[in-house]
């Protein structure tokens, strides 16, 4: 490995331990790594991989939960926060649809959805977030809602509601501010399990 500049290991260690292997490119440069000693740890057979442009996993193996999580945190950039079905798996609630990472970003960031990341542009940021470690991920009624807009089944969407109030995650009153300040477009089944749930309360 080019040993020529100097570079702050233990800073570096820090960063890779606190978001579960996973640096970025521009971590990795303030740093004080070069360009060029990326481009070894990089390399055919080295112990880092591109995850995504200018995203590395410095472990080998199959990504982890951790791991994707930090990783579409990085991509998005600062301030954004993880929401969907993964932030509300997070809140330890089961929940149906696939492993993709939604997360928010401010209306006017330039990044793109990219492989298993899915950027989704609002007006609307959490005001608050709940985190493990940097992990950033929306409030439960947040990610609860958000989840349900994008399910297709109306059976998905009344479990998770359901279990989410059952479980005490968030109440009734939170999960209607969620679907009224929200957006309409695939709120229809949304609307429908909240409905259930409040008849079923009364």
């Amino acid at each position: 490995m080019p040993t020529k500049s100097a570079y702050d290991s233990d800073r570096l260690g820090r960063i890779v331990c606190e978001q579960f292997g996973v640096v970025s490119r521009g971590q990795a440069l303030d740093c004080k790594l070069s360009r060029s000693a990326v481009g070894y740890l990089l390399r055919q057979g080295g112990p880092w991989r591109k995850i995504m442009p200018g995203v590395y996993a410095t472990t080998t193996g199959d990504m982890t939960p951790d791991q994707r999580a930090m990783t579409a945190l990085l991509h998005a950039g600062p301030g954004s926060v993880i929401t969907g079905a993964v932030a509300v798996r997070r809140h330890h609630l089961r929940c149906a649809g696939l492993n993709e990472v939604d997360v928010l970003v401010p209306r006017g960031v330039r990044v793109q959805s990219t492989g298993f990341v899915r950027i989704i542009r609002t007006s609307r940021m959490p005001e608050s977030f709940y985190s493990t470690g940097q992990i950033r991920f929306a409030p439960p009624s947040r990610a609860v809602a958000d989840t349900a807009r994008g399910m297709g089944r109306l059976s998905d969407v009344r479990a998770v509601v359901a279990e989410a109030i059952q479980r005490g995650r968030c109440d009734l009153a939170s999960l209607i501010s969620e679907l009224d300040k929200g957006p309409s477009t695939g709120s229809r089944a949304l609307r429908i399990a909240i409905g259930e749930v409040g008849d079923g309360i009364r």
